[in-house]
């Protein structure tokens, strides 16, 4: 079984969310090794977080963290997206990610590429996806991981929850991506003419 895996933003000294990552780790552990988490909170403070800067702290763990570790985050630059049709199950956010990345290697049209299953679009290879019709953002009911990010502006009712088929893109004006390192207001936008069917 592969190492699980946590990414958690630390921008400008500030922690993002560690209380949903936290719960995210104990459903993860309690799920795949009847085990409660390790204490974010503990691990956090006994690391040296910088006061300035964007950081991503990496967590690779199992029954107990495996390796903590804080990188400079710097966002990609993502222009066009791939629709790719796969059945690929990704529940839980695993380190070993090697079907996604086999999947962006076999589809390098564009930047990035958009996981379709039975015709419903779920993620890009990295991030939640959301869909602007000119009012509301919509986020896919099916995503392949049930991203913070994503779990986040639900909760307060900044994005709204519904299927998203691929004959439904022409519906909507562009779409964005968000997870842990990339709250709203650092989203990434996309044309909705960019996406490559």
């Amino acid at each position: 079984m592969s190492h699980l895996l946590e990414t958690i933003k630390i921008k400008n000294g500030n922690i993002y969310h560690l209380d949903l990552h936290q719960q995210r780790m104990d459903k993860s552990c309690m799920d795949n090794f009847h085990i409660k988490a390790p204490d974010l909170k503990s691990i956090l403070k006994s690391m040296h977080i910088p006061a300035d800067g964007w950081y991503k702290c990496k967590i690779i763990y199992k029954e107990r963290i495996l390796k903590c570790e804080l990188l400079p985050y710097h966002p990609k630059k993502i222009q066009t997206l791939q629709l790719v049709h796969a059945d690929i199950d990704y529940t839980y956010k695993w380190e070993n990610r090697n079907s996604i990345i086999q999947l962006q290697s076999e589809n390098d049209k564009a930047d990035d590429i958009i996981i379709v299953r039975n015709n419903e679009l779920t993620d890009a290879s990295y991030a939640n996806l959301l869909f602007f019709d000119g009012k509301d953002w919509i986020t896919p009911d099916r995503p392949l991981l049930k991203g913070i990010q994503r779990h986040y502006l639900l909760k307060e009712k900044i994005i709204i929850e519904k299927p998203v088929f691929t004959h439904d893109l022409k519906k909507y004006r562009k779409l964005a991506l968000v997870n842990a390192m990339l709250d709203f207001e650092d989203k990434i936008e996309v044309e909705i003419n960019n996406v490559l069917i």
